[in-house]
């Protein structure tokens, strides 16, 4: 059995891969239908989407087959992400690189393998859309170039699943943000009530003080009325002559007025 080897751009290849955040995620309808025609297509039992990570081959959509993951070591489709191009495999047990490989040997026992890249726009080889056969088959050109139609559509769904995922990451982000910037200006709206409470109650005792102080000096010129008026009728008494301009002279002006 011949393993197969990493690429050269492996390390940039498995971060475009986990760029699409889609390793480990639940089935899609968009992915399994293509899958379903790709096995139609090719009229074989199992059809796969297989995205190849570090050390496994992940399968986003599986028809005909239940195990949702399978070692890389010994994956058909590692032999696609090493040369980046369409492997066909009519008979398995003819073909060196496979003829002892568990999958063949082991209770699987694939005989007929056909997988296509998923290469996305930059270029880097995710995964393939494969179909298998347990018995030996040589796909038709028609077939193959059906199967590479339905790889590009399926980079496609992985390309619309990646700008719907950044626009809801984008989404829940700007409501993250306009719930901060709302409790900062409900702080800020807290702060100015509170500011315009303490001039709103200055206003009010402004002309309370105001008044006070008024009374407080109309008080003092009446008392000073009443005792400037006492002296004046002292004076009047003992200097009647006098009396007039004196009391003209030490009278308030108010005073002076009613006069």
């Amino acid at each position: 059995m011949k393993s197969p080897l990493l690429p050269v751009e492996e390390e940039n290849r498995l971060a475009a891969l986990h760029d699409y955040a889609v390793l480990d995620t639940p089935a899609e309808p968009a992915f399994d239908d293509l899958t379903r025609i790709a096995a139609h297509v090719l009229d074989v039992p199992t059809a796969m989407i297989s995205l190849v990570d570090t050390d496994r081959q992940w399968f986003k959509s599986r028809y005909g087959h239940d195990a949702p993951e399978a070692p890389r070591d010994i994956s058909f489709c590692g032999h696609v992400i090493e040369s980046g191009a369409r492997v066909v495999v009519p008979d398995a047990l003819e073909d060196a690189r496979f003829a002892d490989n568990p999958l063949v040997t082991g209770h699987r026992r694939i005989r007929f393998y056909a997988g296509v890249p998923l290469r996305t726009p930059d270029g880097f080889v995710l995964g393939t859309l494969c179909a298998i056969d347990y018995s030996p088959r040589t796909p038709s050109a028609a077939q193959l170039a059906m199967l590479e139609l339905l790889a590009k559509q399926v980079v496609d769904q992985l390309e619309a699943r990646r700008t719907r995922h950044a626009l809801s990451v984008n989404r829940d982000q700007a409501v993250a943000a306009a719930a901060r910037s709302d409790a900062v200006f409900s702080v800020m709206a807290d702060g100015v009530v509170v500011r315009m409470r303490r001039v709103r109650s200055c206003h009010r005792t402004a002309p309370l003080k105001r008044f006070s102080d008024s009374a407080t000096n109309s008080c003092a010129a009446s008392r000073r009325a009443i005792h400037a008026g006492a002296r004046c009728a002292r004076t009047a008494r003992r200097f009647p002559a006098k009396t007039i301009r004196r009391c003209w002279r030490c009278a308030p002006e108010k005073c002076r007025e009613t006069w």
